[in-house]
């Protein structure tokens, strides 16, 4: 099941057609055509303001169907699902690191922050995920297999994984990869 997408309306038309089907598998129980929209989900961009990053859909348990309840968030793909930045941040912090600037400075100058707390979260998370770069990597569609191999494995993946897409690459990675890039 496709989670990441250009835009909302891209959202609406995907799920669109499956209204009237029911042809849209739930993740959790793998049942089908029980999946019914369930408002939109947000970013808190201030104190009063609120910005749509994706739709919700509920597996439903009610009125006799036999769902298992469970949410499914379907996202922009400019967002990274848990985080206050966003993929274009994420990708000049990345650009930043692969250039030797520091951690704390590569952070500071992506998000504009003065604290460096998080800094240091961004590369635990891109620590984490390194396994799924390699795998994105070394898939059939790529030939960034052999460079990642061959230097320092976070910062030769993340250069292999720049080379391969264009633009920003937490971006590309979930509109290809379908799954969050931190």
């Amino acid at each position: 099941m496709q989670t990441f997408f250009q835009s909302i309306d891209d959202i609406e038309q995907y799920i669109e057609p499956y209204r009237r089907a029911y042809e849209l598998r739930c993740v959790h129980c793998d049942l089908l055509g029980h999946l019914v929209g369930h408002g939109f989900v947000y970013q808190q961009v201030s104190m009063d303001k609120r910005q749509v990053v994706g739709k919700r859909l509920v597996c439903s348990n009610r009125f006799g169907r036999a769902g298992c309840g469970r949410t499914i968030q379907l996202r922009l793909a400019e967002q990274l699902p848990n985080r206050q930045y966003g993929a274009l941040h994420l990708s000049v912090f990345i650009a930043l690191l692969l250039a030797q600037v520091s951690v704390v400075k590569a952070y500071q100058q992506a998000t504009g922050q003065t604290s460096s707390r998080q800094a240091w979260r961004w590369l635990k998370a891109l620590k984490s995920n390194l396994m799924q770069y390699r795998l994105l990597l070394c898939s059939p569609h790529s030939s960034g297999c052999q460079h990642a191999r061959r230097r320092h494995p976070l910062f030769a993946t993340l250069f292999a994984v720049c080379s391969v897409f264009t633009g920003p690459v937490g971006l590309a990675f979930q509109l290809q990869a379908q799954t969050a890039f931190i």
